[in-house]
């Protein structure tokens, strides 16, 4: 610059674009070192993995590396606005980056399941990555909106980490509820929310405890689920209903640890019943030896009965469909007959879109999962509304959460036990209900 201004001395010119430039040369030169980190942290993952390659299969990889090229970019773009917008100095955004950046990638590459059974990796890793996930995604969402707003754009930082560090309260604590579901005949003609506001007097009832997508993983260790198994058990409802998504990631490669984890349930195995989640076709022999070793009903397309309180219950069980959901559904409901001597029929579906399926005209009440209750939202702070809602906007509703009504079909849209997906959850707690069936 020196040499420029000595050369044109006594010429009007703007060498602001130089600065510029060498800003941005700077900045080129630590993204470029940062793909080299990254690459490091890949190689660590191709070990990782190939350590345990009988477990894996290519898609996984390639489901993994395309998941750490995508955070990398997020970490990039966040670690450059950081630089570039003055809203970090440069040394302590390098220790930063280096430091939690490592923790973040090194989540999501390390394939040894065992680990994931020792608290105090999950305290040190597991969880701090999820955190630092999150930071990066919601921070790259939050420049967006400042961007078209004209605010400075480096305060999203703080916004991300302010969301971020709340969602992590949100992650490891369930909310306990009383939920009512009333069985009458009234006819539904389209797909509609239930608000209940009077609880009909005079009606035959019985309780169901549902546990589904714990994902053992970052956030639900085995200790925990333990727990919350023996919480259900202290609340004595006629029924436990498991509806899927035990595993996160690779959780199912440390042996047993469903079965651990589910280890209360084995004293009142005579009234729990479970079905599968589209993640347990990735470990589906671990899930199905879990279950037999406990003597649990796993019901894969297969119906069964049982006495509670209000009477005989006939419980389906239907397995997860990837394709022509509608069809497979329709043919399954047809082989089983509605039996005569029950009370009520219940029909274990892991996936609520797929409520939509159902025939108006079983009389079905439907327990499914899988949308975690839409794990970010505003549901903790009193306002009705999920970023699964925005389907609203294109005509479409998304049974997210709650009592759901179709035809003569009635649907519980649990929240989740535990999550997966999005780092974190945020204003969605997971919840740990005692849902009462009225007759």
């Amino acid at each position: 610059i020196n040499h420029v201004q000595t050369t044109y001395q006594g010429q009007s010119m703007d060498f602001s674009f130089i600065i510029k430039f060498l800003q941005k040369k700077i900045v080129m030169d630590t993204v470029t070192f940062s793909w080299i980190y990254r690459l490091f942290a890949f190689s660590v993952a191709g070990y990782t993995f190939s350590a345990r390659r009988k477990h894996q299969t290519r898609k996984m990889v390639i489901r993994l590396v395309t998941f750490l090229g995508i955070l990398s970019y997020f970490h990039g773009y966040l670690f450059k606005t950081m630089i570039m917008n003055n809203g970090f100095p440069l040394i302590p955004s390098l220790a930063h980056y280096l430091l939690f950046g490592c923790v973040s990638i090194f989540h999501f590459s390390y394939g040894r399941g065992k680990l994931r059974t020792y608290d105090i990796i999950r305290k040190i890793f597991d969880i701090p990555g999820c955190w630092y996930s999150s930071v990066m995604l919601s921070s790259y969402i939050f420049s967006s909106i400042f961007f078209f707003l004209r605010l400075p754009e480096h305060y999203f930082v703080y916004f991300g980490f302010f969301v971020s560090t709340i969602g992590v309260r949100d992650s490891l604590t369930n909310s306990r509820e009383g939920v009512d579901l009333v069985l009458d005949k009234e006819n539904f003609p389209k797909l509609q929310k239930m608000r209940l506001s009077v609880i009909p007097e005079k009606r035959s009832t019985f309780t169901v405890f549902q546990i589904t997508d714990p994902h053992l993983g970052p956030f639900m260790s085995v200790e925990r689920l333990k727990h919350i198994c023996e919480k259900a058990i202290s609340l004595d409802p006629d029924l436990v209903l498991l509806t899927g998504d035990y595993f996160t990631m690779q959780a199912h490669l440390a042996e047993d640890s469903l079965k651990h984890a589910l280890q209360p349930l084995q004293s009142i195995k005579h009234k729990t019943f479970a079905c599968l989640g589209n993640h347990d076709y990735e470990a589906l022999s671990q899930v199905k030896k879990a279950f037999e070793d406990l003597g649990i009903p796993l019901l894969i397309d297969a119906e069964t009965t049982v006495d509670t309180r209000a009477g005989k219950v006939q419980i389906v069980g239907s397995s997860f469909f990837f394709f022509n959901a509608r069809e497979q559904l329709d043919t399954l409901l047809k082989s089983i007959p509605k039996r005569e001597d029950c009370v009520a029929r219940i029909l274990l579906l892991h996936n609520p879109f797929h409520f939509n399926f159902v025939s108006d005209d079983e009389g079905f009440v439907v327990f499914s999962g899988h949308l975690h209750g839409g794990q970010v939202g505003l549901l903790n702070i009193g306002i009705d509304f999920t970023l699964m809602q925005i389907g609203k906007l294109f005509g479409k509703k998304v049974p997210d959460h709650g009592v759901w009504v179709k035809g003569l079909n009635r649907l519980y849209s649990h929240r989740g036990t535990g999550f997966y997906g999005y780092p974190l959850r945020f204003g969605v707690t997971g919840e740990e209900s005692l849902i009462k069936v009225h007759i």
